[in-house]
């Protein structure tokens, strides 16, 4: 590893969990990448496959490449065409795209396309979050040819599975603060889900929380409403993913 020791490239690790914000986030993941012999990145979500997605907004991707890059990439819509996308969304393994052969006229475009704003060569790390169905993938790019720098690159593929796992789980964060904001949960509504998530029924809360069971079934109603489900299980499976039962 050049330029930092490895004492300190992980103590940069601790400030990507602690970024404020994406602006920080993204010097963060260029100071960890440089290092490996990467020249830019690119991190896209991965929403479960049939979810509606993106056009990929901002809070959807996170890159330091060159502006054209993305602007091009939303444009052309190759988020469902990305041969890179649709390996991640199999495997957790990382490759170089070069290993992945374009099928169509539409991946011989974004190869070029690629290659035109210093993704050449062309690591692919994938990271999978099974309990908010969610993925994402980082490319770390080089202007050399893929021939001569992705072996580089795949030689280092376990510290960019790394940053991707980090970079997914700073975005789930990010996912269940805003939630958390958005339903704005109330210290009542939160116990009641948490009890209902240990197995009691409407009867057993009733009696813990000292209240009609009619009272508790108006909690559920308005839960239901938040969530914008038809049913408390639905709410209770829901709230759970998001990480708002956790203590």
């Amino acid at each position: 590893m050049r330029e930092i020791d490895q004492q300190n490239y992980f103590a940069v690790f601790d400030e990507l969990e602690r970024a404020s914000d994406r602006t920080a986030l993204r010097k963060i993941v260029t100071r960890l990448i440089r290092p490996l012999g990467g020249e830019r990145f690119a991190f896209l979500l991965m929403p479960a496959e049939g979810a509606a997605h993106p056009r990929l907004d901002d809070d959807a991707v996170l890159t330091d490449a060159a502006p054209g890059w993305l602007s091009g990439y939303r444009e052309r819509r190759w988020f469902d065409a990305d041969p890179g996308i649709a390996y991640a969304r199999r495997t957790s393994t990382p490759t170089t795209a070069g290993s992945i052969a374009p099928q169509t006229d539409g991946q011989l475009a974004l190869r070029t396309h690629d290659a035109a704003h210093g993704f050449g060569a062309k690591l692919i790390a994938p990271a999978h979050l099974p309990t908010l169905n969610l993925g994402g993938v980082l490319y770390v790019g080089s202007a050399a040819p893929a021939r001569e720098a992705e072996p580089a690159l795949h030689a280092k593929r376990m510290f960019f599975r790394l940053i991707a796992n980090e970079l997914l789980d700073w975005h789930a964060g990010q996912i269940r603060r805003d939630a958390a904001r958005s339903l704005a949960l109330t210290e009542r509504e939160t116990g009641i889900l948490r009890l209902l998530r240990s197995g009691y029924t409407a009867h057993n809360i009733a009696k813990e929380l000292s209240v009609a069971v009619p009272t508790v079934y108006g909690y559920y109603k308005r839960l239901n409403e938040k969530f914008s489900v038809n049913h408390i299980s639905l709410t209770v499976k829901r709230a759970a993913t998001l990480g708002l039962l956790d203590q």
